[in-house]
């Protein structure tokens, strides 16, 4: 160790701004005083050299949700997890269906399945997280239909005879039916009529 030379103070920066304690990321440079010893003089700052402190990898958030098969229009969730103070940050592929997503919720407007990916952004300590990626099935429930048999001069009926009825479809995207029999098709949106 040296001898006659007084107390030996690092300072760091960080850019310009004089840091005490380096514990944020990024690129410090080191200087040093020293006070007066015995045998030498006082020394003002003086730069010896720089250090890095990186950026770490925050965890990956976790999206919960009741269930990913949803047979309705929405489907909420819930998202957790990662370090930084940075917000979350939603990307939805549209795959076959489409939706929109509003604060924790998303709306289908039509059966197939929607892709939800959600990342961590990052803050002065913490790089963006990976993302999560959740796939969300919808299939549209059928409403508004109503079945009716089409008026005729027949009371009675025998094996083999022709009964004709009527399916009004009155919901706000396509649909399919099935009969039970040899009938089936598809029914077109809006208030459109099949005969099966």
């Amino acid at each position: 160790s040296l001898q006659g030379i007084g107390t030996i103070t690092p300072i760091y920066y960080l850019g310009n701004n004089k840091v005490n304690n380096p514990t944020d990321a990024g690129t410090y440079t080191v200087k040093i005083t020293v006070s007066a010893g015995t045998t030498y003089c006082a020394m003002s700052e003086t730069q010896i050299g720089t250090f890095t402190i990186n950026k770490a990898n925050q965890t990956t958030p976790t999206i919960t949700a009741n269930s990913t098969n949803i047979c309705g229009k929405e489907a909420t969730f819930a998202v957790s997890g990662g370090e930084s103070t940075g917000n979350y940050s939603y990307t939805l592929d549209k795959n076959d269906a489409t939706a929109t997503l509003e604060g924790t919720t998303l709306t289908a407007t039509q059966s197939g399945s929607v892709t939800l990916k959600v990342k961590k952004l990052g803050d002065t300590n913490y790089n963006d997280s990976e993302e999560a990626v959740v796939e969300f099935n919808f299939t549209m429930p059928i409403e508004n239909v109503t079945l009716s048999k089409v008026e005729d001069d027949k009371t009675t009926y025998c094996v083999g005879d022709r009964v004709e009825f009527k399916l009004n479809y009155n919901g706000p995207y396509p649909a399919n039916y099935a009969w039970s029999g040899s009938a089936m098709g598809s029914l077109e949106a809006t208030g459109k009529t099949a005969k099966v």
